[in-house]
């Protein structure tokens, strides 16, 4: 059995937790979330129809999966969690940019990327999230979290790693590392630099093995979701200063001179964006 680096969610272990990630590629961590949470998480997430599947990274070909995006939009159970102090400094240690300044109360100058909800049958091949040109820069620029909301084990197809890999491009020595399973109960989450290679086991269960994906990365990353985008006039509407910075609202795209020079924003330039997609709203209803 693999010796999984796993620590309790307690803030005097950030430092720790992020030097394995740094090491490692990964840490599990317990008791990050409440049972009753996860629970009302989960009991949301399956009475949730679901609209769409998954395109395996690899063969590009859709698999058997159950599937959620976008599910900051699912109300504030699922927006709090982007929002957890826990979350919030572990990812402002690992992808803070100390260059864009932000308010004194704004922890982190990081974006939402991606946020899912996943279930799969079909195995899920090996694979890295992160894009970039792969390099052995010490810190990430995206950051996965997976939190699972039913237990998840060999059997009902878990989350495979290989340990390491986060900084290796060399196929040959890449080969050579064990596929190791994450076998999780609901009382721990695992959170990995975006360069380390993992996948899924096959589901041979008729059950099911929700998780909820969040995915950050460093604020000039391109969005896999165009986030504020994605949200209704109400949600816009309801957003905290935090949550602009969080998803988005202040880096995106320039189109004209007149809004500006540096591709770093601020509150201003984002309630200038948001105004602009509450007007798209507004049009297409």
């Amino acid at each position: 059995m693999y010796n999984h680096p796993i620590f309790e969610a307690e803030i005097e272990n950030l430092e720790l937790i992020k030097e394995s990630i740094v090491a490692n590629g990964y840490s599990i961590i317990n008791n990050l979330f409440s049972d009753e949470d996860i629970k009302s998480l989960l009991d949301f997430i399956k009475n949730k129809p679901i609209k769409y599947a998954q395109i395996d990274p690899k063969t590009r070909k859709q698999i058997k999966t159950l599937h959620h995006f976008n599910i900051h939009n699912y109300g504030k159970l699922f927006r709090d969690i982007p929002l957890n102090n826990f979350i919030e400094n572990l990812n402002s240690l690992l992808l803070n940019d100390e260059f864009y300044k932000t308010p004194n109360y704004v922890p982190g100058n990081f974006v939402v990327n991606q946020y899912t909800a996943r279930s799969a049958n079909s195995a899920l091949s090996l694979h890295r999230d992160d894009r970039n040109p792969l390099g052995n820069a010490y810190y990430p620029t995206w950051l996965q979290w997976l939190i699972p909301l039913e237990d998840t084990c060999i059997e009902n197809g878990c989350t495979v790693i290989k340990p390491k890999t986060h900084k290796l491009s060399d196929n040959s020595k890449i080969k050579l590392i064990e596929e190791v399973p994450l076998e999780l109960k609901t009382n721990q989450v695992v959170c990995w630099d975006g360069r380390l290679i993992h996948g899924a086991l096959k589901n041979k269960t008729p059950g099911t093995r929700w998780a909820l994906i969040l995915t950050f990365t460093r604020w000039y990353i391109k969005q896999e979701f165009k986030m504020i985008a994605s949200m209704d006039s109400q949600i816009l509407n309801s957003l905290s200063d935090r949550e602009k910075y969080l998803y988005g609202a202040t880096v995106e795209e320039r189109f004209s001179p007149e809004e500006g020079l540096s591709s770093k924003g601020d509150l201003k330039y984002a309630e200038k964006k948001i105004n602009q997609y509450k007007l798209l709203n507004d049009a297409l209803t």
